[in-house]
């Protein structure tokens, strides 16, 4: 092994340790739904479940949606998530569940990585208004009801807005529609469990101690292979 090969594989290792100690933050991935490709499911690799993207449910009632959640139906295995259940996935975008009634700076930013993941409902419909992703906003029907009507999660950032620019709109009780309500930019916080939860991310110091010993080895490695 050379010298030059060896620092390449330092450089590496140090790269994909840097990653791994701020996996905590972003604990997501896009999967296929129905067409290789499509990336309509983001998983949730610390709790386990799949997000199905709120694009494909934009515009339909919650009347529609939950017809269609039994077997053979369009969203077999489907389920509508609680509002406590959908603050857990923003947790895992990185978002302060302490500050899920509002404008907040400790979100600021959050919403431009949830929306390229989940969807930003505000610009798919209206691109002109909302011309970047990240710069709009998304309504979430939830499992919750009151009555006759459904509960609605928030999260946006919309351009124009003053607070915009120092902190993001997060809030899990921004209100509730009827049942039969539809919009274009309200869809449905559906998941599923997969079953599969990642193993818990390598803390800080034990991953650079994990490091040093690769390193280690691929040094003795190294010498003992230029002294053969």
């Amino acid at each position: 092994m050379t010298i030059r090969s060896f620092a390449g594989i330092a450089a590496f290792c140090l790269t994909f340790v840097s990653f791994n100690s701020s996996a905590g933050v972003l604990t997501v991935a896009n999967a296929d739904w129905k067409v290789a490709g499509d990336n309509l499911i983001t998983q949730d690799t610390t709790t386990g479940l799949e997000w199905l993207d709120l694009t494909v449910t934009a515009g339909r009632s919650y009347n529609d949606i939950s017809s269609k959640l039994g077997a053979g139906q369009e969203f077999e295995g489907w389920a509508y998530a609680s509002r406590v259940q959908v603050s857990a996935l923003w947790n895992a975008f990185g978002g302060n569940s302490s500050f899920y009634n509002g404008w907040s700076t400790a979100n600021n930013g959050v919403f431009d990585i949830v929306a390229s993941y989940v969807g930003d409902l505000a610009h798919v419909a209206t691109p002109a208004a909302f011309p970047l992703v990240g710069d709009g906003f998304s309504y979430w029907l939830t499992a919750d009801a009151n009555g006759g009507t459904q509960y609605v999660a928030f999260a946006g950032d919309p351009i124009g807005e003053p607070d915009a620019l120092a902190g993001d709109l997060f809030d899990n009780d921004t209100g509730s529609n009827a049942k039969d309500f539809e919009h274009i930019y309200t869809g449905s916080a559906l998941f599923r469990v997969t079953g599969e939860v990642s193993a818990s991310p390598v803390p800080v110091p034990a991953a650079y101690l994990l490091f040093s010993l690769g390193l280690l080895g691929l040094f003795g490695a190294a010498r003992r292979k230029m002294h053969s």
